[in-house]
């Protein structure tokens, strides 16, 4: 046996004995989800749009940009949505995590 092996065979025998007396302690760490950080904002609509009549007399180059607008905005509501699941899941699963180590 190498002197490597040797000395990390040494070094695993306590960190073994640690996890055979405090099983819970050491493994039940229990990582706490974070939230979804952006949150995205709806476009404002164009002066030149009236929502109430559902009129405008916008120009088809700021319609076409507003549309754009609200195709990104929904792609990224799609994304936040997911990530709002994400976390939970995540949650519940800490949840769950803390309950089994008491």
């Amino acid at each position: 046996m190498s002197t490597f092996q040797t000395s990390f065979f040494h070094f695993l025998r306590p960190v073994a004995a640690v996890l055979v007396i405090f099983p819970t302690t050491v493994i039940g760490f229990c990582m706490q989800p974070s939230p979804p950080i952006f949150k995205p904002k709806e476009p404002m609509v164009p002066y030149c749009i009236n929502t109430f009549t559902n009129t405008h007399t916008c120009s088809e180059i700021t319609l076409n940009r507003y549309l754009s607008d609200l195709e990104s905005y929904n792609y990224d509501v799609e994304i936040y949505i997911r990530d709002l699941q994400a976390y939970v899941r995540d949650a519940v699963a800490y949840a769950e995590c803390e309950i089994d180590t008491l």
